[in-house]
């Protein structure tokens, strides 16, 4: 069994590209996750964007916990980590005038912006902070992990807009989600 889980070719792996491939990890599921949603339910789920402002504004918290901190990060940095804040303002807002067309379309727009950009970079600063080596890895790095990110939201998408080929209205049952309309029932 010792044999079976043992990797080899790791150690020849900078730790700018483990890094990278940590991050590529990181960012998939949630891509994947949102993306499906999307492509079943036509709508970004609030609780995937409410945990999306818990995790940029914990980091928020404790970033302004550090003395000295507000001057050596980029202010895209601070921006990442406070904009989550501003989709749950809209949200207070969108509630008093309901049928704001206006309203509705920035807060689908802070949605998006909140969860395909302000995540993948929160998950970024999140992986710098453990392994700092990624700052110092290629351009590169950081765009693929954001293609990734791309790449698995749009298969998400692909696949929860035609989710009767791969589950079925049981699964959704199962899952404790709300049962779509077109969905297939179990054979």
């Amino acid at each position: 069994m010792g044999k079976l889980l043992e990797f080899q070719g790791f150690e020849s792996i900078t730790p700018a590209e483990r890094s990278f491939l940590l991050m590529c990890v990181a960012v998939a599921y949630p891509a994947w996750d949102v993306g499906f949603d999307y492509g079943v339910y036509g709508q970004l789920m609030y609780h995937k964007l409410l945990l999306v402002w818990s995790l940029a504004t914990a980091l928020l918290l404790a970033m302004l916990a550090i003395p000295g901190i507000r001057r050596t990060l980029p202010p895209r940095a601070w921006l990442a980590v406070a904009f989550p804040s501003s989709w749950i303002v809209l949200v207070l807002i969108a509630r008093a005038a309901p049928e704001d067309l206006f309203l509705r379309y920035l807060l689908f727009f802070s949605g998006v912006v909140t969860y395909a950009i302000c995540l993948p970079y929160v998950l970024y600063m999140a992986v710098a902070i453990a392994y700092p080596e990624l700052l110092k890895a290629p351009r590169r790095l950081p765009r693929l992990v954001m293609g990734c990110f791309l790449l698995f939201a749009l298969a998400g998408f692909f696949a929860g807009r035609h989710h009767s080929w791969i589950v079925n209205c049981e699964d959704f049952e199962l899952a404790g989600q709300h049962v779509p309309v077109d969905c297939r029932p179990h054979r």
